[in-house]
C-alpha cells in the first residue's frame, strides 16, 4: 500500500489564462484572461515532521480550520486551527486509539461544523472507524468513536466523512456503501445505509461524500453506467418518514473512459459539483461538472468547468468545495508552462449568466511535487488548500494554505475579498498598528496605502475611514 494515498503574505497576480464552461454540452465563450489570488497564511503543525502528510484532508467552517495528517508508518493525527482577531494558531491536536497499531490512517478525512469535528481512520482495526470531537468552553475533547454495524475488515469505513449539525455521513468505498449517523445528545447512532442500484464491488461508492440539510451526495468514481470507469454521483434525500431515498444518479456530458467522475463532491443549496480529474479528449486537464436541482426536483447539468491552457493530467477536479455561489476546485498536478508541477486551485463564481472563473490560486512558495490542491475546503470568503507533499518540516511533511476567496464584482481581476480597507500592515485586521501608520503619514501626498479614499492625500477623511474600520477583521 502506498503511503499517504492522495486524495503571511497577501499576493495579487495576473497571468494569461482562460477557462471554458460547457453548460448542457454547449461550449460557452472564453472567460477573461485574469488571475487573482489572495493568500492569508500558510499553516503547518507545531510538531510537524517527515511523512506527516499534513494537508491530505482539510475542512473549514467559520473561523475554524481542520487539517488531517495521516502520517506514514505512524499513528495519524488531526489538527484544529482557530482565528482570534486577525491571527491563526493551532488550537488542538488529536490522535486515535491506534487499535491497528501504525498506519491507522487517522486523518485521512476530516469534517468540521460549529463545535463538532469528525476524523476518519479507515485502516483502524482493519475495518475503519470515525472519531467525533466537540468543543466545550473553548477546549476540544473526544466525544465518541463509531463504525457501522456491519463494518468488516477491508471496508475502509471513514475514508470520507461529512458533518452538518447533528448529522454525519461516513463512506466505506471498499464496502460500496455510505452511512448516515445522528447525534442524539448521548451517542452517534446509525440511521441509514446508503447504496446505489446496480452497483458492483469495484465502484468505489463512498470514496467522497457530501452533506447539506436533507441531502446527501455520494461519489462512485469507478461506476460504469456511462462507460468504463467514467464514474457516477448519487443523490439521496431524507423523506418525511425519516428514510433516505436515492432520487438521482448523475453522470457527465461529455463522458470519457476512466475520468473518475465522482472522485470529489461539493454540495450546497440545490447545487452539486462533481470532479472528474482524469483528463480525456474533451478536457485533457480534467474537469468539474455542475448540476442544479429544478423546481420539480430533477437535476440538470448546467456547466462543465476546466482550463484549456492547463497541461494534460493537471487533475482539475481532484478536490471540490462549494459554498453559496462560490466553487473551489483543486488541480494538484497543475504546472505553469514548462515550470514545476506545484498544483493549483481554481475559484469559480455563479452569476446570472452562468459559472465564471475568477481566480487561480497558487502557493507563494510552491515547489515541484507539492500537490497543492489535493484537498480543498471553503466557507464564506475563506478557502483552505492542502499540499500534503510540501516539505516545510522534511519530506512530505505537508502544509495547508488559507486564502481569501469570493467574487470579483468590480472586474479588476482580483477577488474582492482580497481587499481589507484600512489594513496597512497586511495582517488582515484593522487595529491600532494600522492607525499609527496612518497618523505617521498624515498630511502627505500619497497614492494608495494610508490614502484610504484615493484622493491623493492622507487627511482627516482617511482618518475618519480608519476610525470607522477600526476593529474589523478580514476577509
Amino acid at each position: 500500500m502506498l503511503p499517504c494515498l492522495p486524495k503571511n503574505e497577501r499576493i495579487g497576480c495576473a497571468a494569461r489564462w482562460v477557462l471554458v464552461a460547457w453548460p448542457c454540452c454547449i461550449l460557452a465563450p472564453a472567460l477573461p484572461s485574469a488571475v487573482g489570488q489572495c493568500e492569508i497564511m500558510k499553516l503547518v503543525p507545531d510538531d510537524g515532521g517527515p511523512n506527516f502528510c499534513f494537508g491530505l484532508s482539510v475542512a473549514v467552517d467559520g473561523y475554524d480550520a481542520a487539517v488531517g495528517s495521516p502520517r506514514t508508518s505512524q499513528r495519524g493525527l488531526a489538527y484544529v486551527f482557530e482565528r482570534e482577531g486577525g491571527a491563526w494558531s493551532q488550537a488542538a491536536r488529536f490522535m486515535g486509539d491506534g487499535l491497528y497499531g501504525l498506519n491507522d490512517q487517522f486523518g485521512q478525512s476530516v469534517a468540521i461544523s460549529g463545535n463538532a469535528m469528525l476524523v476518519g481512520a479507515w485502516s483502524e482495526n482493519t475495518g475503519g472507524a470515525v472519531y467525533a470531537f466537540r468543543r466545550h468552553n473553548g477546549l476540544w475533547v473526544r466525544e465518541a468513536r463509531f463504525s457501522a454495524a456491519e463494518t468488516a475488515s477491508g471496508d475502509r469505513f471513514g475514508y470520507s466523512v461529512a458533518l452538518r449539525g447533528d448529522v454525519a455521513v461516513a463512506g466505506a468505498p471498499f464496502r460500496n456503501a455510505a452511512y448516515v449517523f445522528r447525534w442524539n445528545g448521548q451517542a452517534w447512532t446509525e440511521q441509514a445505509r446508503l447504496v446505489a442500484a446496480g452497483r458492483v464491488n469495484t465502484d468505489a461508492f463512498g470514496q467522497p461524500v457530501a452533506l447539506r440539510g436533507e441531502e446527501v451526495v455520494v461519489g462512485a468514481p469507478r461506476h460504469d453506467a456511462a462507460g468504463f470507469n467514467v464514474g457516477s454521483a448519487f443523490v439521496y434525500e431524507r423523506q418525511r418518514n425519516g428514510a433516505w431515498q436515492q432520487v438521482a444518479a448523475l453522470t457527465p456530458a461529455p463522458a470519457w473512459p476512466s475520468s473518475r467522475f465522482g472522485a470529489a463532491i461539493g454540495l450546497h443549496a440545490g447545487v452539486v459539483a462533481v470532479g472528474a480529474p482524469v483528463g480525456g479528449s474533451a478536457f485533457p486537464a480534467g474537469a468539474t461538472f455542475v448540476y442544479e436541482r429544478g423546481g420539480r426536483g430533477g437535476w440538470t447539468q448546467v456547466a462543465a468547468l476546466s482550463d484549456p491552457n492547463a497541461p494534460g493530467s493537471s487533475q482539475i477536479g481532484v478536490s471540490v468545495a462549494l459554498d453559496g455561489g462560490i466553487l473551489l476546485v483543486g488541480a494538484n498536478q497543475f504546472r505553469e508552462g514548462a515550470g514545476p508541477t506545484t498544483g493549483a486551485a481554481y475559484v469559480f463564481e455563479r452569476r446570472p449568466a452562468g459559472w465564471h472563473a475568477v481566480a487561480r490560486l497558487t502557493a507563494h512558495d510552491g515547489e515541484d511535487g507539492d500537490w497543492f490542491g489535493a484537498a480543498v475546503g471553503l466557507h464564506g470568503r475563506l478557502g483552505l488548500v492542502g499540499a500534503w507533499r510540501d516539505n516545510p518540516n522534511g519530506s512530505r511533511s505537508g502544509s495547508a494554505y488559507l486564502f481569501a476567496t469570493g467574487p470579483d464584482d468590480d472586474g479588476d481581476g482580483l477577488m474582492d475579498a482580497c481587499g481589507c480597507l484600512g489594513d496597512l500592515n497586511g495582517d488582515w485586521a484593522v487595529d491600532s498598528d494600522d492607525l499609527s501608520l496612518l497618523i505617521a503619514s498624515f498630511g502627505l501626498a500619497l497614492e494608495g496605502g494610508p490614502d484610504l479614499n484615493a484622493d491623493g492625500v492622507v487627511d482627516q477623511h482617511d482618518l475618519g475611514i480608519m476610525l470607522m474600520r477600526l476593529g474589523s477583521v478580514c476577509p
